[in-house]
């Protein structure tokens, strides 16, 4: 079924046949039951939230134009926190994607028109398979990470691993965002509550190094008091190092990273540096487009 285009001025009229406000008592009929006939778009909003006020009426405009393709749920977070704590709500507008009884997608903040439309036709017109909706969305959240977007990468995925809790890529990319966006004891509760046997898998053995470079961090000195005591000791390295951690224990990865190869330029033999960057290249994943970049400037440094 092909998206219609929509036109016309935004809407007022929160209630339509497809626009309907959902609270706790009624998301298992709106939402879940609802999304085994069409896809059902849930809009995450409350009433101070000025992103919510440039969302919601584009998502009424467009789901009234398509005229029953998919139903719009908007759900009031103030009056019902128990949804949006259950699904893992981080920040405000976030927008979840039903079909099957299943959230499949999601973005967080406003898009533009044009982009929430190509959002929703693969799922409306494709109509892809459970499989194919995995894939994807393990991708697109992979994207995510890798260009900086943590925050749009968890609106996908948490709503993912509350159904597959033992999918190690969706897991690796859930710990290593929430650490991104500065929610080191949220990523260190979500391993807490791993099993045994996910905790032992090879792929998620880097993910100890993160959390144990981020503990590290977070015993340092806070940033305002490692910056000052660079200036006025600039070539102080153990202060470089200190900074650096804790750096990234603030999810600054990359300035992180950028801080330990200054202290590797002024000396790449000092015994601290080079280990821990390596630890920091597994920490964050090897395929990362930040660590190709320290790896190519480690190797010129060593090597020249």
């Amino acid at each position: 079924m092909a998206l219609l285009h929509p036109s016309g001025t935004l809407l007022n009229q929160p209630n339509t046949p497809w626009i309907k406000e959902v609270s706790s008592a009624s998301f298992m009929k709106e939402v879940i039951v609802a999304s085994n006939q069409q896809p059902v778009l849930v809009d995450f909003w409350a009433p101070g939230c000025e992103p919510c006020r440039q969302l919601t009426p584009v998502l009424e405009k467009l789901t009234n134009a398509a005229k029953g393709q998919w139903l719009l749920a908007k759900v009031n977070v103030e009056k019902n926190p128990q949804i949006a704590n259950q699904l893992r709500v981080q920040s405000l507008p976030t927008v979840y994607l039903f079909k099957n009884e299943q959230p499949v997608d999601g973005f967080v903040g406003p898009m533009p028109e044009a982009e929430i439309l190509q959002f929703l036709e693969v799922h409306v017109s494709q109509g892809l398979t459970a499989a194919e909706d995995d894939v994807k969305r393990i991708e697109t959240a992979e994207t995510l990470w890798q260009q900086g977007s943590a925050q749009q990468a968890l609106a996908l995925l948490l709503p993912f691993v509350q159904q597959q809790p033992t999918h190690i890529k969706a897991i690796s990319l859930v710990i290593r965002s929430f650490c991104a966006v500065g929610y080191a004891d949220k990523a260190k509760q979500f391993f807490e509550q791993l099993s045994v046997e996910t905790k032992d898998n090879p792929e998620v053995l880097p993910l100890h190094t993160l959390l144990q470079l981020i503990v590290s961090g977070q015993e340092k000195d806070t940033l305002p008091q490692l910056e000052q005591k660079r200036i006025k000791t600039p070539q102080d390295l153990s202060v470089i190092y200190d900074l650096s951690l804790r750096q990234f224990a603030e999810g600054q990865f990359g300035k992180s990273m950028e801080t330990l190869m200054h202290l590797i330029q002024i000396n790449k033999e000092w015994p601290e540096a080079r280990p821990t960057i390596i630890q920091m290249f597994a920490a964050i994943g090897h395929d990362h487009p930040l660590v190709h970049q320290c790896r190519r400037q480690l190797s010129s440094v060593l090597f020249t």
